[in-house]
Formats: C-alpha cells, sequence, structure tokens
C-alpha cells in the first residue's frame, strides 16, 4: 500500500500535524510519500524526523504553492485538485491523506483516478452557520455534501473536535463517512519550559494576557488592540499584553498605527515573527490568560489545547463550536464579538476548568491513529 499525504501549506498548524502523520507512519505499514512544500527544509528543526526507508518527500516549488492560491475558492479548487493529480499519478499511490479536504470538494470527487482513497481533515462547519446563509449559499453546501457523501473517492471526512455534527453528517447524508477527529493538545516538555516575564521586563504582579498564531483581523487582533487605545488612562494599569505571530504586510500597518496608540494605555510587547513552539509554551506558562476573540467560530482552534495544556483560561467568542467547547469544558470566559468590553480582564481568572478532560478526550496518540485507522 502507498500513502501519499499531500498539503500546500505548512504555517500554523499544517507543520505540526504534518509531524503527527509522519510519526505514525513510522509505525506503521506500507510505504509513505509526504508532498509538502520546499520550505519545509527550513522548519524541519522545530521537530525530529526519525529517517525510515518507507517515508520519502516529494516537495512542492513554492512558484506552484503560490499559484494554488490565487483566483476565487473555485479556482483554487480546480487548481488544488490537478496538482494532487500529478502527484498522485506520479507517485502511483492508492490513498491519499489531506489536511485539509473541504478545500478539493467537489472537484476531487471527478479529478482523482478512480481506484484512489481519500481521506482529509474538515475544519468549518457549516451547521454553526447555517440559519445566517442565504438560501442560495446553503443551499450550495448542501449539493457540495451530498456528492462528498455519495463519492466513491472519499473514504473518510474527519470532523475536527466535534463529536455531534459527525453524527448529524452521517444521519443527514446517510452515510458513516464522518468520523470525530481529536484536536491534538500541545506535548511540551515540563522540566524545561519556564515564566519569562523576567526576561521580557515584565513585573510579575501584572496580569498578562496573550494573543497568539498568525494575527489577523478575523481573529480580533485590531479589536484588542482599539479596545486597549480607547480606554481611559489608567484603566488598564496593572495589565499587560503580548502579540506574537506573524502579520502579513498589509495588516501590520493597520497594527502598527493603532500599536502607537495603545502603547500609550498599557504594556504591549508584539514579536511579528514565526514563533517557536518553546517560546509559545513559555508564554503560555507565563501568562494569566489567553485572549482569542475570533469572528469566524464555526471551527476548533488549537488555542484551546494551550490552554488545557497549560491550565490557563482563555476569553474567547460566545458563539459556534469554539464558544460551546470553552462552555462544555469550562475552558475559560466567553464573550461577545467584536471585542470591546475591558472589564472582563478585570474579572476573576481563577477558573476551575475542565482541563484535563480536554486533554486527555484530544491525545495526540488519538489523533494519530484515528488519521491512520
Amino acid at each position: 500500500m502507498r500513502t501519499l499525504i499531500f498539503d500546500t501549506a505548512l504555517s500554523g498548524h499544517h507543520l505540526e500535524y504534518i509531524h503527527h502523520y509522519y510519526m505514525e507512519a513510522l509505525a506503521s505499514d506500507g510505504f509513505f510519500i509526504f508532498a509538502i512544500p520546499e520550505q519545509f527544509n527550513s522548519l524541519k528543526d522545530k521537530y525530529d524526523w526519525p529517517v525510515s526507508d518507507r517515508i520519502s518527500f516529494n516537495f512542492i516549488p513554492q512558484n506552484e504553492v503560490n499559484n494554488v492560491r490565487q483566483g476565487n475558492i473555485y479556482r483554487q479548487g480546480v487548481k488544488n485538485c490537478l496538482l494532487l493529480r500529478r502527484y498522485v499519478k506520479n507517485t502511483k499511490c492508492d490513498n491519499v491523506i489531506l489536511t485539509m479536504l473541504m478545500q478539493f470538494i467537489p472537484f476531487i470527487c471527478f479529478l482523482l483516478p478512480s481506484h484512489v482513497r481519500v481521506r482529509g481533515i474538515m475544519y468549518k462547519i457549516y451547521l454553526y452557520d447555517q440559519h445566517h446563509m442565504s438560501k442560495v449559499r446553503a443551499f450550495a453546501e448542501r449539493i457540495r455534501f451530498q456528492i462528498l457523501s455519495k463519492s466513491k473517492i472519499i473514504s473518510k471526512v474527519f470532523v475536527l473536535n466535534d463529536q455531534e455534527s459527525a453524527k448529524v453528517f452521517n444521519k443527514k447524508f446517510h452515510t458513516d463517512k464522518f468520523k470525530f477527529l481529536p484536536d491534538p493538545t500541545p506535548q511540551p516538555d515540563f522540566s524545561v519550559v519556564r515564566n519569562i516575564r523576567r526576561d521580557l521586563n515584565l513585573s510579575k504582579n501584572d496580569k498578562l494576557f496573550i494573543h497568539f498564531g498568525g494575527l489577523d483581523a478575523r481573529k480580533g487582533s485590531l479589536d484588542i488592540l482599539k479596545a486597549i487605545a480607547s480606554s481611559k488612562p489608567g484603566e488598564l494599569d496593572g495589565c499587560s499584553f503580548i502579540f506574537a505571530g506573524k502579520q502579513n504586510d498589509k495588516f501590520a500597518i493597520e497594527f502598527n498605527k493603532i500599536l502607537t496608540l495603545a502603547q500609550k494605555r498599557a504594556t504591549i510587547l508584539v514579536f511579528n515573527e514565526y514563533c517557536d513552539y518553546e517560546f509559545l509554551y513559555n508564554l503560555c506558562y507565563s501568562c494569566d490568560a489567553i485572549l482569542m476573540p475570533y469572528y469566524i467560530t464555526n471551527l476548533s482552534s488549537g488555542l484551546l489545547g494551550y490552554s488545557a495544556t497549560f491550565k490557563r483560561p482563555v476569553i474567547g467568542p460566545k458563539s459556534g463550536l469554539i464558544g460551546k467547547i470553552i462552555k462544555d469544558y469550562h475552558l475559560g470566559i466567553t464573550i461577545d464579538i467584536p471585542f470591546t468590553d475591558l472589564s472582563v480582564l478585570k474579572s476573576d481568572l481563577a477558573i476551575c476548568g475542565r482541563y484535563e478532560d480536554y486533554c486527555k478526550a484530544n491525545k495526540a496518540d488519538i489523533f494519530r491513529k484515528s488519521i491512520f485507522a
């Protein structure tokens, strides 16, 4: 059996997931080919990759990665499928694992060889948005899922961190393809994790709030800054903030304009870079709460795993899957979006969350074995 693991991104959780696949492939039968961006060579030092004669890499040139990201979502979908088809034929694989399945749907059902079987992860769950969709959009989603559920090429659809939606999809589309998939929690070495407040010249008595990952307007990054900038003098005394994560150039221009004003009201540190995991682990260990006032809530977030692993509450949206998980596991405080009410920062953050239950339900080992089952 030959399995192709295909991904055109390495940002955010992508590299983490690829490493999970790799480690499970080491323990599995068959031959595995990783078709991933050539940028991997500059990022691979973040993890260990034990050598195996049953695993090989087939790097995707950067110009091809850039090409599949151009055009509207339909053009991107077709281009992704055509690129995938080429790698499927070149590697003569029988099975395909996709980190982001839905960007290939429905085109993948018609463009791949009929003998190939595909499994992949679904993040955005339209069930949480269907009451706000136009009739045309809702109809298009149903058709897309009908095609997906009937296609012989698609063998499994992993619904990330939402067991109930997996059951609803199976019932609604008369199939058993939809499977619950844990959102794997971080695996830090706590013997080396440490409080880095002193290193950053931050008071040990301040409440420290962190906001990390790829900084973006849809993640509420600007809303946090705007709320700080519009606060009254002295209102945020005793509060410090850290923003850590890569910003694109356009976003950074607007971010820095507001940052200049916000820094007059509170201590704010910004790390506009790809942050390594050791630094993120230390940030989570050092902080009092994680800010995630996301606009898009119909999918899981890796920040919930950081919250549970380090037993630090999140401040996140009330709605969608994210709001549901925060409430179900008592992972923090839910708020209305956009984030404007600073009083939540002064609230009691000593929350008795079900942190261990969340970590147990979302073990990386369960994630790995589910993907390869």
